[in-house]
């Protein structure tokens, strides 16, 4: 498979997804795991605005290291630096288990 080939089946397995999430979320509002999974396909397919919503609207309901540092990807993509470091920086407040990656992250800045 060439190299345009598998993006666009990663797109359509993303795409998938996305849409099993919403009939997750519509089923139940609360389930977090389904907002933070959006959120995520959300990234992978570069719509990093769209997946901020998400991971908003799952730490709305827990604030999650994992989450915050999801967050905190999609505003770097974004170049949303100054809200990135705070996320980054929440998230290793809330004990995140991924302060390597994290560190590294806030050494770009």
């Amino acid at each position: 498979m060439n190299k345009e080939s598998q993006q666009l089946n990663n797109l359509h397995i993303y795409q998938e997804a996305i849409e099993c999430l919403d009939e997750a979320i519509s089923i139940n509002p609360k389930y977090e795991n389904a907002w933070i999974n959006k959120g995520i396909a959300l990234h992978k397919i570069k719509k990093f605005k769209d997946a901020i919503f998400f991971y908003d609207q799952a730490l709305s309901q827990y604030i999650n290291p994992l989450t915050l540092r999801l967050k905190a990807d999609s505003l770097f993509e974004l170049g949303n630096e100054n809200e990135a470091k705070q996320s980054y920086l929440f998230a290793l407040e809330k004990r995140s288990k991924e302060k390597d990656y994290i560190q590294k992250q806030l050494e770009k800045f």
